[in-house]
């Protein structure tokens, strides 16, 4: 990731979907942590739109990262127990982070808890549990979800969802069919290998460009499919 992040079409599509949200939905300034900040781009995102970032992840090798990339104190510490007091951010980010923990419910907890009353969570997950594959497994996923799982997850936590959007709608059936045709009908659990590589810089730049032309409209109206789910909540309050 520390090598791709900041050139991939993937991880720049995440991006811009994300910055287009907090405008729409959370703008600055608020105290805002980053949960499973990775490599730390979220985190440089978030400090360069005005907000005050905090880290925080699970990985050693990940907080050296991100504290490099970013220039952010980051904390080391699990999803389901932050270390952190009640009430200490007015946003919370969780990009890719609740598909890997077996107890999401117990995440989405701990983040109303360290959230200000009023206060924002904006969240992305994988999509549609039947595109399960070896990529997701590279990964360390444990789900993808469905829209209504994660809506109901967000729910019991007591988050009212106040914006929900597919994303990476433009390649969801080539990505999807590829995927699809890629799993062993005798070994679905073969060949456990991600999918992240850097295509050639001309078609690299051509899937940025799509991706961001795409989050202008998820922002606003949302998407009708895709590989990806973003939502907004807000904490009770």
């Amino acid at each position: 990731m520390a090598a791709l992040e900041d050139r991939h079409w993937w991880f720049s599509g995440t991006r811009a979907l994300a910055a287009r949200l907090l405008e729409r939905h959370a703008p600055p300034p608020r105290d805002a942590l980053d949960l499973g900040c990775g490599t730390g781009l979220t985190l440089k995102l978030l400090g360069e739109k005005g907000y005050t970032p905090t880290g925080l992840d699970a990985s050693p090798l990940a907080l050296r990262h991100a504290r490099s990339a970013s220039g952010a104190p980051c904390l080391r510490g699990s999803a389901d127990r932050l270390p952190l007091r009640d009430a200490s951010f007015g946003l919370v980010t969780a990009l890719d982070v609740l598909e890997h923990l077996p107890d999401d419910g117990a995440a989405l907890a701990e983040i109303r808890r360290v959230l200000m009353p009023g206060g924002t969570l904006l969240v992305s997950v994988p999509a549609h549990p039947f595109l399960f594959s070896a990529h997701d497994r590279a990964l360390g996923h444990v789900r993808r979800y469905t829209q209504k799982r994660l809506l109901a997850a967000l729910a019991t936590a007591g988050f009212a969802v106040r914006h929900v959007t597919w994303a990476n709608a433009s390649l969801f059936l080539p990505i999807a069919l590829v995927r699809l045709l890629r799993r062993s009908p005798r070994d679905p659990g073969r060949d456990e290998a991600s999918d992240l590589s850097l295509p050639p810089r001309p078609i690299n730049a051509a899937l940025r460009a799509l991706l961001g032309a795409e989050a202008s409209l998820a922002s606003r109206a949302g998407l009708p499919m895709g590989l990806s789910l973003f939502a907004v909540a807000q904490a009770p309050g």
